[in-house]
């Protein structure tokens, strides 16, 4: 599979700020039937996104990113990151012919299940116990709330954006509800600033399976992560 790298016009020399990014394959516990209707929820958010930010043109350039081979162990990240992101101290590394370099990672994991996305410091890639990581909290908590604040400013008093980055009485185990290896997890191996947007408390049950189909997406929850 290939990974497909795109940005909206931005003014000559634009730093990149941001990078937004999502996957666009699916599995099945029956590989010939793999629908994939969940699974394609966060790339639709991110065209909307796109789509958004060619009419409102940014200061800053964005590069959107798309992943295949999601489900060989994030396996399109990890190429993205190998081929634009990784650190050039260790001996061995092949020089980088094609750098990126960003500011922040925007991983977009969605479901319908619920009206509501959280942003995760991490998820449960290599991570099986669920272990708090401080050291990657601290590296992306003062954006977390940036974007926190934003939310609620444009929806006051709806929720639809939760900070679960930020330690305070839940973190972000609280707002987790199903396994999850998200893809910016992999660009914080490598040291950079990487944030997953997912959906709060979903169980994701029909998720790689031959009945997520689109009959059983809600579309109104997902315009209203869109939206946040």
């Amino acid at each position: 599979s290939w990974n497909v790298i795109a940005s909206p016009p931005a003014a000559p020399g634009s730093p990149v700020r941001l990078i937004l990014s999502s996957f666009y394959d699916a599995i099945s516990v029956v590989p010939a039937l793999a629908p994939g209707a969940e699974n394609a929820t966060g790339l639709a958010a991110l065209f909307e996104i796109a789509r958004a930010l060619r009419d409102r043109p940014s200061q800053h350039k964005i590069v959107f990113v798309v992943n295949g081979a999601h489900f060989q162990a994030l396996r399109g990240v990890r190429d993205f990151v190998y081929q634009h992101a990784r650190g050039e101290s260790r001996a061995g590394y092949v020089p980088i012919k094609d750098p990126i370099d960003f500011d922040t990672f925007l991983d977009v994991d969605l479901s319908s299940e619920s009206n509501q996305v959280a942003m995760f410091p991490h998820g449960t890639l290599n991570n099986a116990a669920y272990a708090t990581r401080h050291e990657v909290i601290g590296m992306v908590s003062h954006v977390a709330q940036l974007f926190a604040s934003y939310a609620d400013s444009v929806f006051p008093g709806e929720s639809r954006l939760i900070d679960a980055v930020t330690l305070g009485r839940r973190d972000w185990k609280d707002y987790m509800g199903s396994d999850l290896g998200l893809d910016s997890e992999v660009v914080m191996m490598v040291g950079r600033k990487g944030i997953g947007f997912a959906t709060a408390r979903a169980a994701r049950r029909r998720v790689d399976t031959p009945v997520d189909i689109p009959d059983f997406v809600n579309f109104d929850n997902l315009v209203a992560q869109t939206e946040a």
